[in-house]
């Protein structure tokens, strides 16, 4: 049958055309579960890149979105001209670089650690314990820190009064708050990034290990020249897809923990949270839409240049 096909030109050409038909018959089943995945995608994704025109209107809603009048750019002069554009872009960019680089760093610190546990019941209660937390939502979380910080009963403040020293108005203190927002992002995020770091270690073959060992490779040899080689594309590509949302900020995060604190907004008022706050209080769809339109085309932007950076470090570790 190969034979009569290769002598024959026109039963080759139409095996290399059937070829894409046959694999879809034969892949029909999968392509049903992906279905859903891409109509949804399709839907909330796609379908809404049309609303994009509303950073460029003036909107009515009794005029709907064709019909209102077209302003052009005024809608983003009068964002820049305001005083809260750069402190809200400046307090995105700043904040989730702390987000991942800290929370990135725990994980790889703590997936190694963990990789040399030789206890395996130790090592998934840890696992379990670090895990646990990405599984409450942030209302819950602000509570916790609404208990932890508050000026009057919170935890830490009777822990401070105990040992001798004068309590502390948390609130008060916009300077503290990064940190703060850092360190319950990265108690919050960072179980998952170990679980996902500790996949990519157990598929590194231990020969690689037993051959450095030979050699006299100690345990910081080993994780400088075996583990974090091979842990490298993994990082990069966990990082490469967070830098895509560095200009975005965590509206519930903001809401639940700092909601009308307003005294800490020069340190943590994000862009997703002051459209949040334009959209309840003005109502002013044009301005937020803008923003909206501002922060995808940047963060597409660096996307870009992270994974050209990205391949020309390591190329297996880009994204494309």
């Amino acid at each position: 049958m190969a034979e009569e096909i290769w002598h024959d030109p026109l039963k080759a050409e139409n095996a290399v055309h059937s070829r894409p038909r046959h694999y879809l018959r034969s892949q029909w089943p999968f392509w049903v579960l992906l279905a859903p995945g891409v109509l949804l995608l399709f839907a909330f994704v796609y379908l809404p890149m049309f609303g994009i025109v509303l950073a460029f209107k003036n909107f009515h809603i009794d005029q709907g979105i064709w019909g209102s009048p077209w302003v052009g750019l005024e809608n983003f002069k009068f964002f820049f001209r305001s005083e809260y554009a750069w402190r809200a872009t400046r307090n995105t960019v700043f904040l989730n670089a702390l987000f991942i680089s800290t929370g990135h760093l725990f994980a790889i610190f703590c997936a190694i650690a963990l990789f040399e546990v030789r206890m395996v019941w130790f090592r998934r209660g840890i696992q379990t314990i670090t895990y646990f937390p990405s599984f409450l939502s942030w209302v819950t979380i602000g509570v916790l820190a609404l208990s932890v910080f508050s000026p009057g009963q919170g935890s830490l403040n009777s822990l401070l009064s105990s040992l001798g020293f004068k309590p502390v108005q948390w609130y008060s203190w916009p300077s503290l708050w990064p940190g703060i927002l850092t360190l319950l992002n990265t108690w919050k995020g960072a179980g998952v990034l170990i679980v996902i770091y500790i996949a990519a270690l157990t598929s590194v073959n231990h020969e690689y290990y037993e051959a450095a060992k030979i050699d006299g490779a100690n345990f910081w040899n080993l994780t400088r020249h075996v583990t974090l080689p091979h842990l490298a594309p993994t990082v990069v590509v966990l990082v490469l897809m967070a830098v895509g949302n560095i200009f975005r900020g965590d509206t519930q995060m903001m809401l639940a923990i700092v909601d009308q604190q307003s005294q800490l907004y020069p340190t943590t008022d994000v862009l997703d949270f002051f459209v949040y706050r334009s959209l309840t209080k003005s109502m002013d769809v044009g301005m937020p839409a803008a923003v909206g339109l501002y922060q995808s085309c940047v963060g597409f932007v660096l996307v870009l240049g992270a994974n050209w950076f990205a391949r020309g470090y390591q190329r297996e570790g880009a994204l494309f």
